[in-house]
């Protein structure tokens, strides 16, 4: 569930961002069409590489975490206990 809430927030402000830069490119003269399609081929990579740290993240943290330290909770874990 966390993750699901904190997957939208980065949508939302990968949103915000995206917008943000359209109306700076509108605001410099650009057409519609134009302003789109820059703003997203100037944003594309940086959301890609938030989104990879992010999942990056979350797949080490359930890696490395353990249930009240009684059970392993990964296969990592579990193929390191045996």
């Amino acid at each position: 569930m966390i993750g699901l809430i904190a997957g939208a927030g980065i949508v939302v402000r990968n949103a915000i961002i995206l917008v943000d830069f359209i109306e700076l490119r509108l605001a410099g003269g650009k057409a519609l069409e134009e302003a789109v399609i820059d703003a997203g081929a100037i944003r594309f990579r940086p959301m890609m590489v938030i989104m990879v740290r992010f999942s990056l993240l979350l797949g080490l943290q359930s890696a490395g975490r353990r249930d009240s330290g009684k059970r392993p909770t990964s296969n990592f874990q579990i193929r390191r206990a045996c």
